[in-house]
């Protein structure tokens, strides 16, 4: 029994607390690989297993690195774009939009919500420009029909409110114009 404990006992319980260990991921070195018995089979199948797994965490590692740098190189590309679509807004042209194809998670949440203020803000703008050009070239006729929220419905209204009184003070002219013409021509006749 003595002989049978410390050639086949023995070495299991070493092999065994190896494993252990080895699960609780510390850096184990197995021994008994160089036994020509089953418990050296074993000690060397053991080895193979810990070889796969500490290749396996490096090849996860070097993974999860490039998602990282990816990730990294998509916010920066992102955060560029954005810095770019600001200083364009800024000196006053609302056409840039951000490329949200190919894009996830915070990049396409913020690129959607500045495409729709850049949208909303040129929109608003091209419309109002349209309604004063038209005004400009004595087109009074001329309305923004658009449906806008909060200061850009003000904005319309007002700018809806200043050709309705535009139309109203030139129809005035007109119409006293008209009466001066009038008003002439019985002088005249007279």
């Amino acid at each position: 029994y003595a002989i049978v404990s410390r050639g086949v006992i023995g070495p299991l319980a070493i092999l065994v607390a190896l494993l252990e260990r080895l699960a609780k991921g510390d850096e184990v070195e197995i021994t008994g690989i160089e036994r020509k018995d089953e418990i050296g089979d074993t000690a060397r199948a053991v080895n193979g297993i810990k070889t796969t797994l500490t290749e396996k965490a490096r090849h996860d590692a070097v993974e999860k690195a490039e998602r990282d740098r990816q990730a990294a190189a998509e916010r920066e590309a992102a955060m560029e774009a954005v810095n770019g679509i600001v200083h364009a807004a800024a000196a006053g042209d609302f056409s840039k939009r951000m490329v949200l194809e190919g894009k996830t998670g915070i990049v396409v949440d913020v690129g959607t919500s500045i495409n729709a203020l850049c949208g909303n803000v040129g929109n608003a703008l091209n419309d109002l420009m349209e309604m004063l050009s038209a005004l400009a070239d004595g087109n009074l006729t001329k309305r923004i029909s658009a449906d806008y929220q909060g200061d850009f419905a003000t904005l319309k209204d007002d700018a809806n409110l200043m050709a309705d009184r535009l139309t109203e003070i030139v129809s005035g002219i007109k119409t006293v114009g008209c009466e001066v013409v009038n008003a002439a021509a019985e002088i005249s006749s007279s």
